[in-house]
């Protein structure tokens, strides 16, 4: 009888992955709950990933990059606690990268956007430096759960939106007419000028 419990609980306790510090992440996985050093970090690249860190907490002693993810697109990072990096999330050369759930604590730039589009975050930030570094970058859904978001990159992103609005924005449309239609009905702040630039600057 113990023998039969144990086969029909074992495909879920061996259903999550024990992270490695400096880990290439390419396909779909859900970590194990737990302290992990990885220093180096983890690294995601691929397409149509969702990466859930199911609360596990990862740490690093030397700073660095806690969550890489380039040269990607539809792309999800869920549930991870990063704990003592100099960035958080390093996020380039990506599209449609949504970053929910997570907790950033004693780093020094929670996420670092260069040359993304199309993507959204909703953390739990008190990073030491300031939340969001974005470097050409635009089209984008920054908000925090716990603070408001401020910056320049706000004039060509959407800071501050709520849970509802970043799960539609998740789920909008794919044509260029009915996405444009949806950042000027559900996306408020925008001038058109600002909504076509956006759109024509490389969003499709």
């Amino acid at each position: 009888m113990k023998w039969l419990i144990f086969l029909l609980l074992a495909p879920s306790v061996l259903a999550c992955v024990v992270p490695q510090d400096g880990m290439l992440v390419d396909k779909s996985m859900q970590f194990c709950p737990n302290v992990y050093s990885a220093s180096k970090g983890i690294r995601v690249t691929g397409r149509d990933i969702t990466l859930d860190c199911n609360g596990a907490v990862l740490t690093s002693w030397a700073g660095g990059k806690g969550i890489t993810v380039e040269h990607s697109r539809n792309v999800i990072v869920k549930g991870c606690r990063l704990l003592n990096y100099q960035t958080a999330f390093y996020v380039r050369n990506a599209t449609r990268v949504f970053l929910l759930d997570n907790h950033l604590v004693n780093t020094k730039i929670g996420a670092r956007f260069v040359g993304v589009t199309q993507s959204a975050t909703l953390n739990h930030d008190v990073s030491l430096t300031r939340p969001f570094e974005i470097l050409e970058s635009t089209g984008n859904v920054l908000s925090l759960v716990n603070k408001r978001v401020t910056g320049t990159f706000c004039k060509d992103n959407f800071c501050n939106q709520a849970r509802s609005a970043v799960d539609q924005f998740m789920a909008h449309p794919t044509t260029n007419a009915q996405f444009q239609e949806w950042l000027g009905e559900k996306v408020t702040g925008k001038s058109e000028k600002q909504l076509k630039k956006i759109v024509f600057d490389g969003l499709f």
